[in-house]
């Protein structure tokens, strides 16, 4: 797929099996990091973004329309009680621009916070941004805000060790008369 001008990136999105809406915390925490819109059409979507709760990743991939050849990231959940205990390994797939990360999930709790589900975020915003998503950014209201919010502590802080160090400068002097 050629590099797209626009910087917003169209997927939709297919779940296949009960993530126990892993699938709906995956795609908010990609939001945060990419800008991104789900199309309803998967002919007008950019890429499809499909989740696979188990093992039967061939079904999900028979599942998934081929025509047009769109790109496909396949995120795979695995339910289980253990973070980052899982051996993930890679597998291969007989099918063209299809890109797999693997990722945890556990009934309550959902999506886990954990090291393997951030590499698979990073992954797969690394693999969009190559199909044309672009980055977010903090937006310039929020770093006026965070600069303004400094400088007023450097100001109120810098005062007072200005304050402290002169004192001790005096209680120094005053100890060697």
């Amino acid at each position: 797929m050629a590099q797209r001008e626009l910087s917003e990136l169209k997927y939709s999105m297919m779940v296949f099996g009960d993530p126990l809406n892993s699938h709906q915390t995956f795609m908010d925490q990609l939001g945060q990091r990419l800008s991104v819109v789900e199309e309803s059409s998967i002919v007008r979507s950019d890429v499809i973004i499909a989740f696979v709760a188990g093992t039967d990743i061939k079904a999900a991939l028979q599942e998934i329309p081929q025509e047009g050849s769109k790109p496909i990231v396949l995120v795979v959940l695995h339910h289980t009680t253990e973070k980052d205990s899982m051996n993930l390994n890679r597998r291969s797939v007989n099918r063209q621009q299809v890109f797999i990360v693997d990722c945890l999930f556990y009934g309550d709790q959902g999506f886990l916070t954990c090291q393997s589900n951030d590499k698979a975020l990073k992954a797969v915003t690394l693999h969009l941004v190559a199909l044309g998503a672009s980055e977010r950014s903090m937006p310039k209201d929020t770093i006026g805000l965070f600069q303004s919010v400094l400088h007023f502590f450097v100001k109120i802080l810098g005062g007072f060790l200005v304050a402290v160090g002169f004192d001790f400068v005096i209680h120094l002097f005053r100890r060697r008369r």
